[in-house]
């Protein structure tokens, strides 16, 4: 029975990153909404480490500990459910699945991620925000941003419900890169008792 749940709760993550990377790579919105006035932290990114249970990103400000019932994932998982060919992920690449850490017992989980901006595409946060909101309402229903410190860095949170859980999208622009740290609890699971887990 715990193996059937450790891989259900592994294919509900790879879905959960399927559904991020068609999200990043969606059709571009020429609409320009206002400019946030959320201040982005002046840093160059770098990939985070694990140390034990411990997630570290320095360049992000973000310690997450994972509960005991945690599972992380490693690089090479990460490329598999992705679909890569790839043997390693680089910071240098158009999407960084930096860290994904779920509990295998409700499915509840965390996937932090950069993305790239490029000319002539996404060129805001408030812009990405605009096209991810449209692309996961066809998923799900996408409630009101509102803001969330993090860190020490004020992130934008979209929030998304469908089929029993909820996603928030925690958003930040940082190093010319929109930062996602996506955190998925099921129905009854609050959002703080994951954030609970971040230091």
């Amino acid at each position: 029975m715990k193996k059937r749940s450790t891989l259900a709760a592994l294919v509900l993550a790879a879905a959960l990153v399927l559904s991020l990377t068609a999200c990043s790579s969606g059709p571009k919105e020429s609409k320009q909404p206002e400019e946030s006035n959320t201040p982005a932290p002046e840093v160059t990114l770098t990939r985070g480490t694990w140390t034990d249970n411990v997630y570290t990103n320095e360049s992000l400000g973000l310690t997450f500990t994972m509960p005991e019932s945690w599972t992380k994932m490693d690089d090479a998982t990460i490329l598999s459910m992705m679909g890569s060919s790839a043997t390693e992920i680089s910071i240098e690449d158009d999407e960084v699945y930096d860290m994904m850490a779920l509990d295998a017992n409700n499915g509840d989980n965390v996937i932090i991620m950069m993305v790239k901006t490029q000319d002539g595409g996404i060129l805001s946060l408030d812009n990405y925000i605009t096209v991810l909101s449209a692309q996961m309402g066809t998923e799900g229903t996408v409630g009101d941003t509102f803001e969330r410190e993090l860190g020490g860095v004020t992130y934008k949170v979209m929030p998304v419900s469908s089929d029993g859980l909820d996603q928030y999208h925690m958003l930040c622009m940082t190093d010319g890169r929109i930062v996602d740290v996506l955190i998925t609890v099921s129905s009854g699971t609050e959002l703080d008792s994951v954030l609970a887990n971040f230091s």
